[in-house]
Formats: C-alpha cells, sequence, structure tokens
C-alpha cells in the first residue's frame, strides 16, 4: 500500500502522509444555506455510491525545513472501541508514525505540530493517552493554531470534546501556542488565517528558492468545490469560505504552487488552474 509521497520545494522536502480512508456523504450546500440538489452534485462527483457517499482521504504533511521538522494536522488517534468515525467507513494504513518513520522522522524530532482547525480528524492524533495522563504525542513540539479555535471552546459545554481534549492537555502542558491572523512560523512557512470552514481556520504556505507549496487542509473537501467555490458542506460558513479561496486560490495561481488539501485522494499533489473564482485541480 502506497502511503507516502516525498516531493522538493526549494531547500525543503515536503511529505504527504495518507493516514486513512474512507468514504462521506458529504450534503453540499450552497452560499443561500440550501441543501444542493443531490442530482447536481452526483454529475459533479460520479464516484458517489448507491448510499450518496464518496471517497474521503485524510492526509497528514510534514515538511522538513533547515533545522525545522513541522507536522501538519496530525489526523487521528488510536482506533477505538466505540470509534467516533465508524460512519466515515475509515480504512487505515499504517499511519502517520510509520509513514514518519519511513522518512527516518521520530515523534520526538517534531519541533513544530501546525494544527488548521479544531475538527477531531485534524487534531486527534496531537496528544496521546499513558495511563491516566494524556499526553503531547510529539513530546519536543510546540503545537500552534488560530485563537478562534480554542478561545471560544475553553470552558465549554462540551468538557469530552475534540478541542476540549487536546488542546485543553496541550495548554495544561504548557505546548501550546495561540495564533492570531496570519504568521510567519521560521523564515520561509507562513500560517495564514482562512476561515469559513471554522472561524479560525488555517492553511499554510511555504516558499523556498522561488517555489511555493500551499496546504489548503480544509479549505477544499472535495476537488469539485474548487470549480464551484458556492459548494460546501453543511456547517461551512460558505460566503467566508468563498472570500478565502478566492484569496488562497489567487495567489497560487500567481505563484504556479504546487498544493495538497487535507481530504485529497493520494498522493494528493496538484497545481490549480483557471481563475480565483473558478480553479480547478490538475495533478501534478
Amino acid at each position: 500500500m502506497e502511503y507516502v509521497s516525498t516531493r522538493r520545494i526549494g531547500d525543503a522536502e515536503v511529505t504527504i502522509i495518507r493516514e486513512a480512508d474512507g468514504r462521506w456523504a458529504p450534503h453540499l450546500r450552497l452560499i443561500s444555506g440550501e441543501e444542493l440538489a443531490a442530482d447536481l452534485w452526483r454529475q459533479a462527483m460520479p464516484e458517489a455510491d448507491g448510499e450518496g457517499a464518496v471517497p474521503l482521504a485524510f492526509n497528514a504533511v510534514y515538511i522538513r525545513h533547515g533545522a525545522a521538522s513541522v507536522l501538519i494536522d496530525p489526523c487521528f488517534g488510536e482506533p477505538e472501541p466505540n470509534d467516533p468515525w465508524s460512519e466515515l467507513r475509515i480504512e487505515r494504513t499504517p499511519g502517520r508514525e510509520a509513514g514518519l518513520a519511513s522518512i527516518g522522522v521520530r515523534p520526538a524530532d517534531i519541533t513544530h505540530v501546525l494544527l488548521s482547525h479544531n475538527h477531531g480528524d485534524h487534531l486527534a492524533g496531537a496528544t496521546i493517552e499513558r495511563g491516566a495522563q494524556r499526553l503531547a504525542r510529539f513530546p519536543n513540539a510546540r503545537y500552534l493554531i488560530n485563537r478562534r479555535e480554542w478561545e471560544p471552546a475553553r470552558g465549554g459545554d462540551d468538557p469530552l470534546g475534540m478541542a476540549a481534549l487536546h488542546l485543553g492537555a496541550l495548554e495544561r502542558l504548557g505546548v501550546l501556542d495561540l495564533v492570531d491572523d496570519d504568521r510567519e512560523i521560521m523564515p520561509g512557512l507562513t500560517m495564514i488565517h482562512a476561515p469559513g470552514e471554522t472561524a479560525g481556520h488555517s492553511v499554510f504556505r511555504l516558499d523556498s528558492r522561488g517555489e511555493t507549496f500551499i496546504d489548503l487542509t480544509d479549505l477544499y473537501h472535495f476537488a469539485v468545490e474548487a470549480e464551484h467555490a458556492d459548494w460546501a458542506p453543511a456547517g461551512n460558513d460558505i460566503a467566508v469560505a468563498m472570500a478565502s479561496r478566492q484569496r488562497i486560490v489567487g495567489a497560487a495561481l500567481a505563484s504556479n504552487a504546487l498544493v495538497t488539501y487535507g481530504h485529497a485522494a493520494f498522493p494528493g499533489w496538484n497545481r490549480l488552474a483557471g481563475t480565483a473564482d473558478r480553479a480547478r485541480f490538475v495533478a501534478a
């Protein structure tokens, strides 16, 4: 099973690790809030099965950039008896740690874990339970997430929720950094506020020696959303997501960036073609 793919971006190395595959019935909506008619999205997504579920990959991204060892969105934790992801029909690959090991990286080597937003399929792999304690899975890393993803949830009414469980543990351990808007994490690697999926959703841009890579994370879930910028799954603020898409896609087109997104079919390397308003993914 192929689940690890590496490319060079200037002086950096970028690796996509396919953590799992699943299927999901997307229930896409329009900017008006109305659910998109099934015949329209089925025509655009012929891979849907009889129940309306389409393939969905779950990918982490690793960047080796100078002395930095950076993991973006560590995906899932350990399988559980009452798996909260069962409705997604998850089938796991050998996984994130095995993928990192295949390129010579141990959990202790990671210097930064960048979290795009507080959904469990992106952050549940950030911590691990050892006995009665919840610890940072990457013990020497700083963990970064947009402030809007944690502060509203802190002390909220869902103490067992994903944000409280994982971000709360990281905060108690003193390894969580909250980011406002855009921040250059290190020279050439920038965390960019791109709301829509959530209020504090972020994407990540790497620039090295005239080459650019952008991890779009959940700016898109399906390739068809690039061409139909006003389509998005239920729960998105679609008007806000559209503005983020236009801004980020415009920058990707201008730089001829290599791009991926969190649920791209493996290996997930693409470029964007078209315009900021009506783009498409082209395998690269």
